[in-house]
């Protein structure tokens, strides 16, 4: 066993932390030795252990609140130990690192390295280099790995870093896929816990960096089973993330895990640590996530589609089978795709229920605020389906994205985002129909054709 130490300092903190792995943390690298026959090279291991120093930064480090309750940006200094101190200390390595960190998150980090125990490779035992994707056991994985595995039939490799009670559920979808698809699907998990960890309350509630852990974990295993490309399953709604002027979150809430431009510097990052190309792909960035949900619907998945989770907080510590919390932006994007797509969930499934009866007493605080930014980013996008007229700062937003790099053209961006608008549209009706409360903030239902 090797063990490792990171040291986070910041401003918001009273005194440094500093956390042991083994103690204080989990990290399952070691184990893809053990039991997946995956030997991560040095430096690739170097970035997964600095990248789980910056998810634990993120969960423990609470942001400041500014005016009008929005929450600030954070200084965080990291120091981890490293196998190849040279290297990560190098000008180009940091400038890579940090234009990453830039584009995941609104903070201002940096990095200090010590040497560390370097962990010995064992050599390769994969005959051929299989596919590489992320998968997370959500609805966006499971609809990107069947869509993978009904058009392309070479094995698959899926990489997920997770609780060890996501690892039931990553391995009966794989199994479904596989006996519907007749693909060699192998999940590859990666434990990675905090260990103590403080009370929910405690901790930073945004936590937009486990993505960051995500994607050099996939990064590292492409560069150790010799792919040369990492594919991330999000629909092309959910990776673009318009931004707060149509009605989303800013700055430290925005989720960027999927951006495009994230997705490339990633890519800039883990392809100079190999030594190598190494890219990153979005193979459902044309798609709506309810196009998605369609597609595996007429392919008869529509149980696989149930096995899946969404939700922000889940799973929620109550009784029954209501462990997703039916409010999040994650709940809602799959309520309204499940629906669209053809593929209705219990709604049981929910703690609230957001498209049939629930408690008045909702429309009272915050609690809907995730429905109400989506209301209005919909309402926002009508002139875009109708006239073609952008809302403010969506040229802007869109070139920001780098969607172009992924070959996405801004006529292929409007006609995503028109498609996804007319999808709310009978949503919206039926809602007003059953006398749904939220339904009444959209005053106009049509959409032209």
């Amino acid at each position: 066993m090797s063990h490792f130490q990171i040291r986070i300092s910041s401003s918001e903190l009273r005194n440094d932390l500093v956390l042991a792995s083994g103690e204080d943390f989990r990290l399952g690298d070691i184990d893809l030795d053990r039991f997946f026959q995956i030997s991560l090279p040095k430096r690739e291991r170097d970035l997964v252990r600095i990248m789980m120093a910056v998810y634990i930064a993120d969960r423990l480090i609470r942001r400041p609140r500014r005016q009008h309750d929005a929450p600030g940006s954070r200084e965080i200094e990291l120091q981890v130990d490293v196998a190849d101190l040279e290297f990560w200390r190098d000008a180009h390595a940091a400038r890579l690192m940090e234009d990453a960190m830039r584009r995941l998150s609104n903070d201002f980090w940096s990095f200090r390295f010590q040497a560390g125990h370097a962990v010995p490779q064992q050599l390769p035992l994969l005959v051929e280099a299989p596919s590489v994707c992320l998968y997370s056991a959500g609805l966006d994985s499971a609809c990107g790995l069947c869509r993978r595995a009904r058009d392309d039939k070479s094995p698959i490799l899926t990489v997920t870093a997770a609780y060890q009670s996501f690892h039931g559920r990553v391995r009966e979808q794989a199994k479904r896929i596989l006996e519907r698809y007749g693909v060699r699907i192998r999940p590859v998990l990666c434990r990675t816990r905090l260990a103590n960890a403080p009370r929910l309350r405690q901790q930073e509630t945004s936590q937009r960096l486990r993505s960051a852990l995500f994607m050099a974990l996939g990064g590292a295993i492409a560069s150790a089973v010799r792919a040369d490309a990492v594919e991330v399953f999000e629909n092309g709604v959910g990776a673009i993330n318009l931004p707060p002027q149509l009605g989303m979150m800013l700055g430290s809430m925005a989720t960027r895990g999927c951006h495009p431009g994230a997705l490339m510097a990633a890519g800039r990052l883990i392809s100079h640590v190999a030594g190598r190309n190494i890219q990153f792909r979005l193979p459902m960035l044309r798609d709506t996530k309810a196009e998605a949900v369609r597609a595996i619907a007429q392919d008869g998945m529509k149980d696989l589609a149930r096995l899946t989770m969404s939700c922000g907080h889940w799973p929620l510590r109550v009784e029954g089978p209501g462990k997703q919390c039916g409010t999040c932006f994650p709940c809602i994007g799959r309520r309204q795709a499940l629906i669209v797509g053809g593929i209705p969930d219990a709604a049981e499934n929910y703690a609230v229920d957001l498209f049939g009866a629930h408690q008045g007493d909702l429309y009272v605080g915050r609690a809907l605020l995730p429905l109400k930014a989506t209301l209005m980013q919909v309402n926002d996008l009508r002139n875009l389906c109708e006239t073609g007229s952008q809302p403010n700062g969506f040229a802007d937003h869109i070139s920001e994205t780098e969607v172009c790099s992924f070959g996405m053209r801004i006529d292929e961006v409007i006609d995503l985002h028109r498609r996804y608008v007319r999808e709310w549209q009978p949503l919206i009706g039926q809602a007003k129909e059953d006398g749904v409360p939220w339904a009444s903030w959209i005053k106009r239902v049509g959409l032209a054709a």
